[in-house]
This record gives structure tokens, sequence and C-alpha cells, in this order.
């Protein structure tokens, strides 16, 4: 009787274990840039390790692994990490999972004979560490492989990986694969989790499976993600996890309702509902057919049938989720459902002029041929469509001679750039103008802008002045800085090792300073106006080199070729993420009177190109009748306005010429005691 009953226990234990909680993972893509591979973190398996464990780590937060509370864990240069402290060996012979052979209570980011082996005499650093990201209660903490080799086979370019294991504050880990050499011989290993028994566990793949990532870059949007998640994976389940919902638009205007949808379920799914509501109201669905989202964390990239078009200004909330998923069956897990965003329809939009923003240099040979392909790409675009600034660098080498202390702050500070060729797209995009596309140039040129930005600039002798208005469509309330950079359109004598002869739209000087000028909040439809003057000092110097001590001192002298070639690209930009609202060309001022005026000043016309619309700005001496006329290059009058009588003082008009072709057009200020004034601008679309 006795062994019978021990016998019962016995199977009801086993019979336990067979269904205990287990893990299920998800398949991703990519990594956000907070988790970066390249920290140093803490080395605990230094350079040379082979079958050891780390000395015991402590989690900085509470972790459950399988149900239970974890504080510490150990390393292995063999791949993975073990929550029972009482191991003291490494063990190198991977085999399947769950098994009670295999390291208990532990996560197997990639199980094999591994070693931390560098070339003799190399700078390759081979070593495990930790370090710890975000803040509570959403810190993460990672234990990173960086390059562990095969064992016996020192890292060098034909073998290494790079690997991570990540467990998160807020429950769950997943297993980061960065990259392994492309050209190796295929890393076999296990991959996966099991519990403190050796009876339950997840195998992703083993014991010969390749590593997961070999694609010869180690960026962030490369990254192979495996998502661990503890309890039982539904079977039917769609989770809207991405959004690409414009954030502004404008009135009347569609907005396109996009983003991805992930299948965590059990099931691939063929079909579904996509549905989406704004603000509460009625819900706008669309059936989809014909797809196939791979269960276990497949993805959809969707756009919905039928836009969104904003009606009245002011913040909509949009909601996107499925339902119907393979026809009746319903979403297990609502808790994923739905994602929102928001849009904030404005009363117009302005006109983006993609800023281009470029750090260079004569002495760096991969620049030249960065430096042509922009310059091809922009060329092939309307110049109403963005602005380029070149900043010239110190190195390598001795770096390029119109290098100055401005151009390597903004380069340093503003951005932390280190190396060159590099570009920023508006302040988001960062990468080498050679790896530039056209498809980069529209993605980024057609975001909304929610203000438009305009210059007039005069140039007498050596000194500059320059106009801005702002005019915002939507309120502004982030901290945004000003700059005024004024260049050098084509300059000559700064030709150095790389090859380039001639070199475009160089930064010689920031107004006021590199620092630009703070913007206060800004309220839509209300404009902000700045005016800064410059002289440039002393005599033209040409440096030997960018090296500091050799640099032109921008208070005592200056390295303009010509006066007459300067020009201005004015922007305003988030202080904090760098974003850029908006940027413009600055238009020479050159008052074309026909008759010199008795009763007006500062008379300007902008944007010059035009596009759709133009200003004229100028001021009344006295109160006078004032008619405005737009005429053609032939002298034919398309539009006059008598505006009536207007008081002394600043005067602002602004005239559609969206049904104007392009060309050169004049627009002339007339008044009633006799005076004209004319000014020509061009439209050009």
């Amino acid at each position: 009787m006795k062994k019978k009953i021990l016998s019962l226990v016995f199977a009801a234990f086993a019979g336990m274990g067979a269904y205990a909680q287990n893990y299920y993972y998800l398949m991703q893509s990519g990594t956000t840039t907070d988790y970066n591979m390249l920290n140093t973190g803490t080395v605990i398996l230094a350079q040379g390790s082979n079958d050891v464990l780390s000395t015991a780590q402590t989690i900085p937060f509470a972790f459950n692994y399988y149900g239970s509370a974890v504080t510490q864990y150990k390393a292995s240069d063999n791949g993975y990490i073990t929550f029972d402290n009482a191991e003291t060996s490494s063990i190198s012979a991977n085999v399947s999972i769950p098994s009670a052979s295999a390291p208990k209570n532990a996560i197997f980011a990639f199980w094999d004979a591994l070693e931390m082996k560098a070339i003799s005499g190399s700078s390759v650093k081979t070593e495990v560490r930790n370090f710890t990201y975000g803040t509570a209660p959403n810190r993460v903490h990672v234990i990173q492989w960086f390059t562990a080799s095969q064992e016996g086979v020192a890292a060098g370019s034909s073998n290494y990986s790079y690997f991570a294991v990540r467990l998160f504050e807020a429950g769950n880990f997943d297993i980061v694969y960065n990259d392994a050499s492309p050209n190796s011989a295929a890393f076999t290993g296990t991959m996966g989790c099991q519990n403190s028994a050796g009876i339950t566990g997840t195998m992703i793949g083993g014991p010969s499976a390749d590593f997961p990532n070999r694609v010869g870059s180690s960026g962030n949007a490369n990254d192979k993600v495996y998502k661990f998640i503890y309890g039982t994976q539904p079977a039917f389940d769609l989770s809207v996890t991405k959004l690409n919902i414009a954030p502004y638009a404008a009135l009347n205007v569609n907005v396109v309702i996009a983003g991805t949808i992930s299948n965590p379920g059990a099931t691939a799914i063929t079909s579904f509902k996509l549905n989406y509501a704004v603000d509460g109201g009625a819900v706008v669905s669309q059936n989809v057919t014909g797809v196939n989202i791979n269960a276990s964390g497949g993805t959809y990239a969707f756009a919905h049938t039928t836009p969104y078009k904003g009606t009245t200004v002011g913040a909509k909330s949009i909601k996107v989720w499925a339902s119907n998923l393979n026809g009746a069956n319903a979403d297990v897990n609502t808790s994923n459902d739905t994602l929102g965003a928001t849009t904030i329809v404005v009363s117009q939009l302005g006109h983006r002029r993609l800023l281009h923003e470029v750090f260079s240099s004569s002495t760096c040979g991969p620049c030249a041929p960065g430096n042509v392909n922009m310059t091809n790409i922009v060329n092939s675009k309307s110049i109403n469509d963005y602005t380029v600034i070149k900043y010239q660098q110190d190195f390598p080498g001795t770096g390029d001679p119109y290098c100055t202390s401005e151009s390597v702050t903004r380069r340093s500070s503003t951005y932390a750039i280190n190396s060159i060729p590099r570009m920023e797209l508006d302040g988001g995009w960062d990468g080498n103008a050679g790896s530039y596309t056209s498809a980069l140039f529209d993605q980024y040129q057609s975001k909304p802008a929610i203000l438009d930005i305009y210059a007039v600039h005069t140039i007498t002798g050596q000194t500059i002045k320059v106009d801005v208005m702002i005019k915002p469509y939507a309120d502004i309330s982030n901290s945004t800085k000003l700059y005024i950079a004024v260049l050098e359109k084509d300059t000559y004598q700064n030709k150095k090792t790389n090859g380039e002869t001639v070199f475009h739209h160089v930064l010689k000087k920031m107004l006021p300073a590199i620092g630009g000028t703070t913007v206060t909040a800004m309220t839509a439809g209300s404009t902000k106006t700045f005016t800064q003057t410059y002289t440039f000092p002393g005599t033209f110097r040409l440096p030997i080199d960018g090296q500091s001590a050799n640099r032109i001192n921008l208070s005592t002298e200056h390295s303009v070729e010509e006066f007459s070639d300067l020009e201005v690209v004015v922007f305003l930009q988030h202080a904090t993420t760098k974003e850029v609202y908006n940027s413009n060309w600055s238009v020479l001022n050159g008052n074309l009177s026909v008759k010199q005026p008795a009763n007006v000043n500062a008379v300007n016309v902008y944007p010059n190109p035009a596009n759709n619309y133009v200003m004229v700005d100028f001021n009344l001496v006295n109160n006078d009748n004032i008619t405005m006329e737009i005429m053609d290059i032939t002298g034919r009058v398309i539009l006059s306005e008598n505006k009536g009588e207007l008081t002394s003082g600043d005067q602002s008009m602004v005239f559609s010429t969206s049904d104007l072709s392009n060309g050169v057009y004049f627009v002339t200020i007339k008044g009633a005691n006799g005076f004209t004034s004319t000014q020509k601008f061009i439209i050009s679309r």
C-alpha cells in the first residue's frame, strides 16, 4: 500500500512538471537606440577566459524567473547565464533543452564551446560585461558577450560574434543577436532557457542551430531579437506595435493611417478587420484578406484604405486596433490590442526645406565621393526643397584650412560626432553622405512642416545684415534655437589632399555665435522677427591647416574669398532633440526701384524664389493710399489690388501665386502721392 501511494505521488509530481508554466518566444527585428552593444559596462569575464563562470553578479532590481525571485547570476564564456549560484564549473558541450545534463535555471543566449580569445597583439576586445540602462521601474540589465569566438580560434574578421541577454525590470527577458562574421564557418549552438529542475524549458534551436544574425553590421536596426514571455501563448492575438501617422496635418487634407501589426499568437493570421476611431467617434473599418502573418512574432505593414481628413483645427486622438482574426475569432489578449497617436490639425502647413549639415574636410579621402553624391542628389531636386551647410573639420591629418572653432563645436558638441564624412538631415538621419539616397531625401523632405522661416540679407562691404521672420502654424512651447549660418557659395583656396578643387556652401560665421538665438514659445499665426548684423573683421588670411593654433581668429580676421559670394541659411532647431523644424535660404535684398520712394522704406519680397504665395513687407513713413500690382516679365499686369488708406509703420501683404506659371515677375507698390517701388521675384516649383 505504501509503495502504491508513493507511486501515485510521483506520478502527480511528474504530471505537474509536464504541465508546468513555461516561456514562449516571439521573433523580432531591431532594438531601440537606448540599447548600445558598444557600451563598455563592467567586465565580468576578461579576455582569455575559457570554460569558466564569472563571480556572482547582482541584478539591480527584482526579477522573476520561472515564477521565482532571483537576485544573482553567473555568466559563462560558453554563451549562457545561470541563476544557480551553487554552480562552479562552465559546461561547453551543448545539448538540446530541457535536459538534466544542461546547466540548471539558465538562459542560453548561444551555448557552445566558445572562448574570449583575441589575436595576439590585436586591439580587439574579447570579454563578457554587464551594464544597466533606463530608469526605475523600467530598467534593463544587460549581459553582453563582446567578440566571442569559437574555442581554440582567436577572434578576427572571420571568427567573431556579438550577442546579449537583457533582463527587464518590468518582467520577462530577451536574447539579442547583434552580429557574427558573415564569412566564418557556421557557428552552431543551443538557444533558449530552462528551469531549476531541467525538466521544463523552451528551445529556439539547438544543439546545432546556426547563429541567427550574420549581416556584417551591428547597427540597432539589424539586431535580431527573441523576446521570451512567461505564460501561455494565446491562440489568436494581433497587436498594433507601431503607427506611422503624421503628427501634423492641414485642414481638409488626407492623413494616412499606417503602421505595423505583429502576431504574438500561436496561430498564423490570414485575414482580419483593421479599425480606427478619432476622438472616440465612429469606427472606420477595413477587411484585410490574403495576408500571412506568421505566428510568434510575424509582422505586417498596413495602410488603411480610408484616410482621415480633419475638418476642424486642434489635437485629434487616433486609436487603431484589429479584430475578427481569421474570420470570426476574437483576440484573446486584449491588453495589447490598441495603439494610439495624436495628430494636430492646423490651418495650413509650411513648405519643408530639408537641411543638410555636412561635416567634411579637404584632407578626408572618403569625403570627396560623399560630397559628390550629396551634391548630385540635391541638384536633381528643386532648390525650394533643401538647404546645405558644410562644416570643414580639423582632421584627418592637420585638417581643412577653413575649419573654424564654430565648425568643430557644431560637430562635437551639438551632435557628438567623432568621425567624418558625416551628415545630418534635419537633425535626424545621421550617416555618411556617400550612402545618402534620393529616397531618403524624399522621405525626410515630405515630413510636415509646422512653420515657415524666411530671411532677407544685405551685404555692404564686409558687413552683412540678416532679417529673419518665423511664421508658426501651430503652437510651439518647446525650447528652440534660431541659427543663422553665413556661408561662402564656392571656395577654392582650401584644397588639400583629397582631390576636391572646389567646395560648396562652406560655413564662415554663425550669427550671433555658434549657440544660436533662443526663441521663446510661439503661438500659431503669430510671427516672430529677428535681426543680426555682423562685420567680418580685418583682412583675409589663408590658414595652413585646420589645427586650433592656426585657425582663423573670428574676432580679428576672416577667410572670405569673395564677399559678393556670401549666402545665408537660417533654421529653427529643437534645443534638446535636435529636430529641425524648418530651414531656408536667405534672399539677397536687391531693391529694383523704378523711382526713388518718398514714403516707403525697407521693401522685402519673400520667399524668393516663391511657390504658392509671396509676402511683401514694407514700412510707410506717412499714412498713404496704397495700390499693389504684380506684373509678368512683359509688363502685363497680372494682379492689381487697392489696399486703401494704410497707416504709417510696418506693413505686410500676402499674395497667392498658386495660379502663376514658373518665371520672373515684378511686384510694385504705388502711393497716392506718386511714388512707386518695384522688386523682382521668381516663381519656381
